[in-house]
């Protein structure tokens, strides 16, 4: 199957999502600046898995600075932050199952001029499936707790990644996909399982290597 796909965008960036996080499309890493540009222009294949074994070498940045470019506006929509940053595009991995849960009840509402209305689990999947784009961002094996409180992180996980098919998608992570030396299972197949790495790592795959940007002055 080609999943490449071209994504329009604007030449003047507008930050929906996590509008407070440092990013800046001169400030990402050039080589990484120029395979976006080839996801964009549909000469590469989604989904972008995009790596490192350190945190804070600019992957959130990174996905954001590709949603303030290419995500689409919704300026008048009024809704709690959660579903504000779903709905630029933003998902965090960690808090996504309680999110869809909590829909599930339902407890998020929308309002805009005029008209307003519930939020329900199934128009989230919805627009998780037909978004222009996405971010999935610190994809990470759960926490003890989150499994105990019965969070899906597996499920959304793959489904994300089925929704997702064809269509814009970008996984920040700290896990590896590859195998190591050995010929020992990749990490991404421990956590989760074949499937899941497969579809995964099906588009283009990117390492952020060197050390965290968080400490540099």
């Amino acid at each position: 199957m080609d999943t490449a796909c071209r994504l329009p965008g604007r030449k003047e960036p507008v930050r929906l999502a996590r509008p407070h996080h440092p990013r800046t499309w001169p400030g990402i890493d050039p080589k990484l600046r120029a395979c976006l540009k080839t996801l964009v222009d549909g000469r590469s294949p989604w989904p972008l898995y995009l790596w490192s074994a350190s945190p804070g070498t600019g992957k959130t940045s990174a996905a954001l600075a590709i949603l303030d470019h290419c995500a689409p506006v919704r300026s008048d929509w009024s809704c709690s932050e959660e579903l504000r940053d779903l709905m630029a595009g933003f998902c965090d991995f960690a808090i996504l199952p309680g999110v869809l849960r909590a829909a599930e009840k339902p407890r998020f509402y929308w309002q805009e001029p005029g008209r307003g209305g519930t939020v329900y689990a199934s128009d989230l999947w919805r627009w998780l499936k037909s978004a222009r784009i996405i971010v999935l961002d610190d994809v990470r094996l759960p926490s003890a707790r989150e499994q105990a409180l019965g969070e899906d992180h597996y499920g959304v996980f793959k489904r994300v990644l089925d929704e997702r098919i064809g269509r814009p998608l970008v996984v920040t992570t700290n896990i590896c996909p590859w195998e190591t030396a050995s010929g020992e299972m990749t990490e991404l197949v421990r956590l989760f399982d074949d499937r899941i790495a497969d579809r995964a790592v099906s588009g283009t795959v990117v390492e952020l290597a060197g050390d965290s940007r968080r400490w540099r002055r």
